[in-house]
C-alpha cells in the first residue's frame, strides 16, 4: 500500500535547464587535466592530479613517437 508523504510538497524555485550530457571530447579532457592543481587531496579512488598529468604526458609522447602503449595500442594515445 502506497503512503503519501505528509505536508506540502517541497517547492522547486529554479527554472528548468538543459546541459550537455555527451561524452567529452579528447581535447576537452586534456584541457581540464592540464588545469588541475597539483598537491590536492586525492579522491575515493586515490587518483591525484599528478597521476592524471602523468597519463596525459605519456599519451602525448605515445602520439608523438607513434610508439606502442602498455595496452598494445599504437598511435593516438586515447585508449584510456
Amino acid at each position: 500500500m502506497k503512503v503519501l508523504p505528509p505536508g506540502d510538497p517541497i517547492p522547486i524555485n529554479i527554472e528548468p535547464f538543459t546541459f550537455n550530457d555527451e561524452m567529452p571530447k579528447d581535447v576537452e579532457i586534456r584541457e581540464v587535466v592540464r588545469g588541475l592543481q597539483n598537491g590536492r587531496a586525492d579522491g575515493v579512488l586515490g587518483i591525484r592530479a599528478e597521476h592524471m598529468k602523468e597519463w596525459l604526458r605519456d599519451a602525448v609522447l605515445e602520439e608523438e613517437n607513434e610508439a606502442e602503449g602498455v595496452d598494445g595500442f599504437k598511435g593516438k594515445g586515447d585508449s584510456w
